[in-house]
């Protein structure tokens, strides 16, 4: 396996390429989606997590993976960044 395709090497590559921003972005918009429309959404029963499939490094006879990304943020930082992108609370009148 190349270097590249390692776990350490396909980190990397998702950090230099700012991928890691890229499924924060994703993964807070599913968990919206989620809880609007399941009233038994809970993160950690229903997100599975991340995936990046690094196409060159794939090789179906291997039984570790190489080529894959696997992230799951944890659901403090999920939860944090819903919080701070939510609208304004309005004061009652």
């Amino acid at each position: 396996m190349l270097p590249d395709y390692s776990a350490d090497g396909l980190a990397r590559a998702v950090r230099e390429s700012e991928y890691d921003l890229q499924y924060l972005i994703y993964t807070l918009a599913l968990h919206r989606w989620l809880r609007f429309r399941r009233t038994d959404y809970d993160y950690d029963m229903h997100f599975g997590g991340v995936r990046y499939l690094f196409c060159r490094g794939l090789d179906p006879s291997r039984q570790d993976g190489p080529g894959i990304f696997v992230a799951r943020p944890p659901r403090a930082l999920i939860e944090a960044l819903d919080a701070l992108f939510a609208p304004p609370q309005r004061e009652a009148a």
